[in-house]
C-alpha cells in the first residue's frame, strides 16, 4: 500500500492495457494499408482501435495529430486516476509532453501555426496578439519553461536561436522529480534510470539517419518493455507504460499522418 491505495490495483490495470498492444503482425498489416480508410478498418478491427475512434476517414494530418495528441492526455489521465494518490500529480505531469513542442515554438516568439487553434490545450496560447499570447504563455502549467525559454531567446538576441528543446526538457524532467512524492531508494534509481535511458536516446536519435531511428525506437520500446516487467508493483511501471505508450502512438502517427497528407500508399 502507498498512500493508502494499493498499487496493485494500477499494476492490474496497466498489465491488461500493455497486453493489449499491437503485435508485428498487426504493424505489417497496417503498414500494407494503401489510404487512411483502409489503415482505420485495420485498425479499428484490431486492439489498435481505441486510438482511432475519432479519427475520420477524410482527416486531414492535423485533425491526426490533435486527435493522437488528445489519446495519449486520455490515456495519462486514467493511468493517474489508477494510480496511489501521491502518485497522480507526477503522472498527470506527462501529459504536458505532447504540448511541449509547440510550447517551445511560441516562447521563442513563433506565430502559432493555424492547427494551434483548434488544439483545446493549446488554442490558449494561439491569441493573434503577441503580447497576449505571451501572458497566456507564462500563466499556463508549462510557464516556468516559457520564461525560461524567452530569457534564453533573449540572451541570443542577434543571433539563430537554438532549434532543440533541451532546455525544455530539462525543466520539464526537474518539475517531475519535485513531484515525486516520498519512495525508496529503489524506485529514484528505476526513476533516474529511465530518465537517463530516454535522454540517451534522444541524444542518439540526432546522429542518426530516419532508418537508424526506427531501428533505435523499437530498441527503446524493447528496453521499456523489460522495465515494465521488471518493476511489477512499483509506482515507475506507470511511466515505463506510458513511455511505451508514446512509442506506439508515434509509430501509429506516422502511418496515419502519411496517408492523410499524401494520400494512398503504394
Amino acid at each position: 500500500m502507498i498512500g493508502g491505495l494499493p498499487i496493485d490495483y494500477a499494476q492490474a490495470r496497466l498489465q491488461a492495457r500493455y497486453g493489449e498492444r499491437a503485435d508485428e503482425p498487426l504493424w505489417n498489416r497496417i503498414r500494407s494499408a494503401h489510404s487512411l480508410a483502409a489503415l482505420l478498418e485495420i485498425a479499428r478491427g484490431s486492439t489498435l482501435r481505441h486510438w482511432v475512434a475519432a479519427i475520420a476517414a477524410d482527416a486531414s494530418a492535423d485533425e491526426v495529430e490533435q486527435s493522437l495528441r488528445a489519446s495519449f492526455r486520455g490515456r495519462v489521465a486514467e493511468v493517474a486516476r489508477w494510480m496511489p494518490e501521491a502518485w497522480q500529480p507526477a503522472v498527470l505531469w506527462t501529459a504536458h509532453l505532447v504540448d511541449l513542442p509547440a510550447i517551445v515554438l511560441l516562447a521563442r516568439g513563433e506565430a502559432p501555426s493555424p492547427w494551434m487553434r483548434s488544439d483545446p490545450s493549446l488554442q490558449a496560447y494561439a491569441d493573434p496578439d503577441a503580447e497576449a499570447r505571451r501572458a497566456a504563455l507564462r500563466a499556463g502549467p508549462l510557464g516556468a519553461i516559457v520564461r525560461a525559454l524567452e530569457r534564453e531567446s533573449a540572451d541570443g538576441a542577434g543571433k539563430r536561436p537554438p532549434t532543440g528543446g533541451a532546455l525544455a526538457r530539462r525543466m520539464w524532467v526537474e518539475a517531475w522529480r519535485q513531484r515525486w512524492p516520498q519512495r525508496t531508494g529503489d524506485d529514484d534509481a528505476a526513476l533516474e534510470a529511465m530518465t537517463r535511458l530516454i535522454e540517451t536516446h534522444l541524444v542518439g536519435l540526432l546522429e542518426r539517419s530516419a532508418d537508424d531511428a526506427w531501428a533505435l525506437r523499437r530498441a527503446l520500446a524493447e528496453q521499456l518493455g523489460t522495465r515494465f516487467r521488471r518493476q511489477a508493483l512499483r509506482p515507475p511501471v506507470a511511466f515505463a507504460y506510458l513511455a511505451i505508450v508514446a512509442l506506439d502512438l508515434e509509430r501509429l502517427r506516422a502511418q496515419l499522418v502519411s496517408r492523410a497528407a499524401f494520400g494512398a500508399v503504394r
